[in-house]
């Protein structure tokens, strides 16, 4: 993001800074002014992981960085998801294809697109595209198709994208939904 000293900015805004471009600066950002800082927020965060039963997953940064400490699987990432998407506000965020955002002093613009390509394809509404060396290319989607709603994570991949795509394309074109008391 590039983020200046001395400048200020709303939540809100680092939000959608953080999980529209992947902008460390503004997820430190946010951690920083947690009270307690960093360490706490790290410590609130694995809280939270184990209060979402996400037994496979630990945080020693607040950052989505490599680091030995931080990690997690594509089960807990898809139950994190799952539970994020319930969040209409959440929703909205990871939904949005460009954020125009300002700093508080309105002396900075900032424009912000999404770095999910699938975003409106084949039923995608979210939730976030991250590389680091240790994991490679991620990609975490929310999908809704047929009404029913799909959380598809890929992990180390070569084309995050297209890994996608081809799920998408599978569900959409080989899956059938049953309603069990329908079939009475």
């Amino acid at each position: 993001m590039g983020l200046q000293f001395g400048d200020s900015f709303y939540f809100d805004d680092l939000l959608y800074a953080m999980l529209l471009p992947s902008a460390n600066d503004a997820a430190a950002a946010i951690a920083d002014n947690y009270p307690g800082g960093r360490e706490e927020f790290v410590k609130k965060m694995n809280d939270k992981a184990k209060e979402l039963h996400l037994s496979d997953t630990h945080f020693v940064v607040s950052i989505g960085i490599d680091d030995d400490g931080n990690y997690s699987t594509a089960i807990d990432l898809a139950r994190l998801s799952s539970v994020a998407m319930k969040s209409e506000y959440f929703a909205k965020v990871v939904s949005t294809q460009q954020k125009v955002i300002y700093n508080t002093f309105k002396t900075h613009q900032y424009v912000f697109s999404n770095l999910n390509r699938l975003l409106g394809y084949n039923g995608v509404n979210g939730i976030k595209t991250g590389t680091t060396e240790g994991a490679g290319e991620v990609l975490v989607t929310s999908a809704l198709i047929d009404g029913h709603k799909f959380i598809i994570v890929i992990m180390n991949s070569q084309d995050r994208f297209g890994d996608t795509s081809s799920i998408l394309d599978l569900i959409s074109q080989q899956a059938y939904f049953v309603n069990p008391d329908n079939n009475k």
